[in-house]
């Protein structure tokens, strides 16, 4: 696996642990696709495919022949909770320069849904 440096989000795919990071070029591409950050929160938190798609995409940094086969790797994945809980953790980190949030909303949502 990569060296995960403090604002990278580890979400796995079909048992499969990817990196994602938080980088300018990702921020601005995610954040110009959807006419800024809160509206890409919006569309993960109602399970919208094409989003989580997109965000995954530029979070890896996929160019369009690597990112050829990321919707059926996602579709066969399922948008479960423990593929959209790091995205949107991905999405915050984007919003705060890079850096993990100190008081990071979706920890406390994943500590709440381990207790159910």
């Amino acid at each position: 696996m990569a060296k995960l440096n403090a604002g990278d989000v580890v979400i796995t795919i079909n048992g499969e642990e990817r990196v994602l990071k938080p980088t300018l070029r990702a921020l601005t591409v995610i954040s110009s696709q959807y006419n800024g950050l809160a509206k890409a929160r919006e569309l993960i938190v109602a399970q919208d495919f094409a989003a989580a798609v997109y965000v995954i995409r530029h979070g890896l940094n996929l160019n369009d022949r690597e990112a050829k086969t990321l919707p059926d790797e996602i579709y066969a994945n399922g948008l479960t909770f423990d593929l959209l809980a790091p995205l949107l953790r991905f999405v915050g980190i984007l919003a705060n320069g890079g850096k993990p949030m100190p008081d990071d909303p979706v920890d406390e949502l994943a500590s709440t849904e381990g207790n159910a």
